[in-house]
């Protein structure tokens, strides 16, 4: 499906935002936010919520209109609406929860994306396992051995597009399906503990054919939430019910869940997604640009997959610039549009040193004061700024950070992760975004 004019501006403007931002504030706030209509020099973008709308507009506004203002060529400005507006609306539940399904009080927390399919998911040996995986839960009527199904690997690899590619082909074979973020499960079952609804939200979940849950790792902290999964997930296994969930590392290393979650993650099948090489770069750069109907020359291709070596969304959103850099400013496909286009995105991601360094220079304390045993409150508390970086802008799991400070105890390390304050996750921040640098060379000869 071709992106739309307000589809193409706005994930442009996000590729540019991408790499200005934190990595927590960029995820949290602007990745599931998508362009919804272009009027004249109006974007409208759609957004998850109504506090995302207000930190955007409270902290960012200026910078977003002024991205836009770049890719478009002339001043823009961006207005926010609540709900995904290009969203199909879920496939009717059908088979074995259909009748609890009608009668809930709400329908499906997310529904299915429209683009999101096998058939449109390039494959390669980085993500076949968990392709063919999914593959066979889809098409197996929902009941495999692989019960249930982890998928893991870092955020853009393709793990929510399998979800969904799962969800429209069992539903539309008749299956009670539902796909739900974890977030979105950790609301659903606070709101039915409000609202006296329990027995309906145990009804929703538990008489379901299969389900699709994103971002498990995101119930850490929740005890009562956890609770809610475990009986959850126990009543669907044991019922017959297929579960798919997704995770940004192994079962193994989700110490920020309950042992007993994790126990039984780790009885399924684990498939990971690693980052994907220089060939099923190319061959996913080649595919999303015949989807957008844009001609990008084999040496154009070749120098976004040398420059742009992260996830499949960033590989997306590259195409997506150039697309965009075409239909804003009317210039053909040539190496310095596509240098143009991608020239955000050609920043290196800091490394482990570069995180220490540059958390003792703004504290003022030695590298080896974070990374030993010293106890002072000066070397503890900078330990701590260096351990959310290392684990929220670099995705370090709890084991490496653990390892990086001289082995303390995981969960040590996991319980410092989740509680640090208001004012030093600021602090980490704007730490963060130092961190941003640039690569030397970004253009390619014609001639290449």
């Amino acid at each position: 499906m071709t992106p739309d004019p307000a589809d193409r501006l706005w994930s442009a403007v996000l590729g540019r935002l991408q790499v200005q931002m934190p990595r927590p504030s960029y995820d949290t706030w602007l990745a599931s936010a998508r362009g919804s209509s272009l009027d004249g020099d109006r974007l409208t973008v759609s957004v998850p919520s109504a506090f995302a709308a207000d930190w955007i507009e409270q902290n960012i506004q200026s910078l977003v209109e002024a991205e836009a203002a770049m890719v478009a060529g002339r001043a823009i400005s961006v207005a926010y609406v609540v709900g995904d507006q290009h969203a199909l609306p879920a496939p009717t539940p059908a088979g074995r929860g259909a009748a609890s399904a009608a009668a809930s009080p709400r329908e499906p927390a997310s529904p299915l994306w429209p683009g999101f399919t096998f058939a449109s998911y390039v494959v390669g040996p980085a993500n076949q396992l968990a392709f063919a995986a999914a593959q066979a839960i889809a098409r197996g009527g929902g009941a495999t051995a692989y019960n249930p199904l982890l998928i893991y690997g870092d955020v853009g690899a393709g793990k929510t597009h399998l979800l969904h590619a799962i969800g429209w082909e069992t539903s539309s074979a008749g299956l009670s399906t539902l796909y739900v973020t974890a977030e979105q499960f950790t609301n659903e079952f606070l709101a039915a503990l409000r609202t006296k609804q329990t027995d309906e939200f145990r009804e929703r979940y538990r008489t379901l054919d299969v389900l699709l849950l994103d971002d498990v790792q995101s119930l850490a902290g929740k005890p009562s939430t956890q609770q809610a999964f475990f009986d959850t997930f126990n009543a669907l296994f044991a019922a017959g019910g297929q579960l798919v969930l997704t995770s940004d590392r192994p079962a193994g290393e989700l110490t920020v869940l309950e042992r007993r979650l994790r126990s039984r993650f780790e009885a399924g099948l684990q498939a990971d997604i690693a980052p994907p090489d220089y060939d099923l770069r190319v061959a996913m750069l080649t595919a999303f640009a015949q989807r957008d109907g844009i001609a990008i020359p084999d040496a154009g291709l070749d120098f976004i997959a040398t420059r742009v070596t992260g996830s499949i969304r960033a590989l997306r959103g590259a195409v997506v610039r150039v697309a965009a850099f075409v239909e804003f400013t009317g210039r053909e496909i040539t190496p310095d549009l596509i240098a143009d286009a991608i020239g955000a995105q050609t920043r290196e991601a800091p490394t482990v040193d570069d995180v220490l360094h540059a958390v003792a220079a703004h504290r003022g304390v030695p590298v080896a004061s974070i990374t030993g045993r010293k106890r002072s409150r000066e070397a503890a508390s900078a330990r701590l700024l260096a351990m959310h970086i290392l684990h929220a802008r670099l995705g370090l799991s709890v084991a490496a950070i653990a390892g990086l400070m001289s082995n303390r105890d995981h969960g040590t390390v996991s319980y410092s992760l989740r509680r640090i304050d208001p004012n030093l996750a600021r602090e980490a921040e704007g730490i963060s975004l130092s961190l941003d640098r640039t690569e030397g060379n970004s253009t390619f000869s014609a001639a290449s």
